[in-house]
């Protein structure tokens, strides 16, 4: 069977409502059927190249032909349906090992994208290898590694050098000699960027950049497979396929190109607690970690009920109820739902009337932002002073009991520092 017709599967009916229960960002207009991607922008499935030609074919049909660097170094070894594969060494950057030079036309006028790539990662603990880098150089870039820095598959995006990514990560490693299937949609009407893995969401992350701003005018190609902007080690493993489309394919479209998606199996946790200050509305989890069925944890996003300013308005406490996994999260007591509960509380400058100086004091157990630090110096009802455990400072919430007070309970801070 080739690449083309294994990319092409559809799901059950019963599979694609698993994936979409399982978390996935959105859900399909039809739910019972899945949505087939549009045609490719390139498709390569590494079935026929000879590889001592040092090309790569676009069997898209779109004549958008790579090159394979270092060509005598890569070798053709069986794929997944009895199709081929391209088997990278890996090696340092300055080193003879092979990897393919995309054309500049994989990126060129997109504005939306999505890669997706079927590979066998060999475990190699050299972090950052690229399963790809899209983009210009190390200014402009779009790329997946299945090692980072921190031990965990990671997708990053910027315009702005490293130091503005916007990053998806994975809580682990992409799993290793297994044949896997990682696909990344960048979707700008929803400012969101997915990494998914064999048809299911990891996680997502909110970014305003779009594809065609990856590619400068002077690039002459749009970068690489298994080779890094940066002097990283190249990849090291197999590639069964490589396809971009110049859209963002929806999640039932994702999870459509497989026969079965992992399972979701159950949440981590089942409640939370956030704080925050009066009059300043709560920031919610965006998602709870999650376990499947293959073994590797996702995030599954949570969508939280509307919360009304009188919440919080005064020091108190509530509960915010919402839906993950498809399951309601209302009660704590249950253990397939889960809830957030807030602590609302003063700051230093709601109690004193006025910015706060170095010397004040004022009972409470958070202290507002912009450069204000403080430490506990007495418990209100008068227990034991000056036990301090830490020091509330720059907008951090951070409970300050003396030694013998409840916990919980409200201390008097002293400002040592304001702006």
């Amino acid at each position: 069977m080739s690449s083309v017709d294994r990319s092409a599967r559809r799901l059950a009916p019963t599979a694609v409502a698993a994936a979409l229960g399982a978390g996935l960002l959105a859900a399909p207009a039809v739910p019972a059927q899945a949505a087939e991607a549009p045609p490719p922008t390139v498709h390569y499935t590494f079935d026929q190249d000879d590889l001592s030609s040092g090309k790569i074919i676009d069997s898209s049909g779109n004549g958008r032909t790579a090159s394979l660097v270092n060509s005598s170094t890569a070798e053709s070894v069986e794929g997944t349906d009895g199709g081929k594969a391209l088997a990278l060494p890996g090696g340092s950057s300055a080193s003879d090992g092979a990897y393919v030079r995309l054309p500049r036309e994989v990126l060129a006028d997109a504005t939306d994208l999505t890669v997706s790539t079927r590979v066998k990662w060999s475990g190699s603990t050299s972090p950052w290898q690229r399963l790809f880098d899209l983009g210009t150089d190390t200014s402009a870039y779009l790329n997946t590694t299945p090692y980072s820095g921190d031990g965990t598959l990671r997708t990053s995006m910027t315009t702005g050098e490293g130091g503005a990514e916007t990053q998806v990560n994975g809580y682990t490693t992409l799993p290793a000699n297994e044949w896997r299937t990682v696909t990344v949609t960048l979707d700008t009407s929803a400012d969101r960027l997915t990494t998914y893995l064999d048809g299911v969401a990891i996680s997502s992350a909110k970014t305003s950049m779009n594809a065609k701003d990856l590619l400068g005018s002077s690039a002459t190609a749009a970068g690489y497979i298994g080779k890094s902007f940066w002097p990283d080690q190249l990849f090291k493993g197999a590639i069964d396929d490589f396809t971009v489309w110049h859209s963002a394919l929806s999640p039932d479209q994702v999870a459509g190109m497989f026969e079965n998606i992992p399972a979701f199996q159950q949440l981590s946790r089942t409640s939370f607690e956030v704080r925050t200050t009066t009059g300043t509305a709560p920031s919610l989890p965006a998602a709870v970690r999650s376990s499947f069925s293959d073994g590797f944890d996702r995030d599954m996003p949570i969508t939280w009920e509307a919360v009304p300013a009188e919440k919080y308005a005064q020091p108190g406490t509530f509960t915010v109820a919402g839906t993950a996994a498809g399951r309601a999260v209302q009660d704590v007591a249950d253990a397939h739902r889960i809830a957030v509960g807030v602590v609302v509380l003063p700051d230093v400058e709601q109690v004193l009337g006025r910015p706060p100086q170095v010397g004040d004091l004022a009972p409470v157990v958070l202290v507002a932002g912009g450069g204000v630090e403080a430490v506990g110096v007495d418990a209100v009802d008068d227990r034991p002073p000056r036990g301090t455990q830490g020091v509330a400072h720059d907008g951090e919430p951070c409970d300050l009991l003396a030694e013998g007070a409840a916990a919980g309970a409200p201390v008097v801070l002293e400002v040592v520092h304001a702006p």
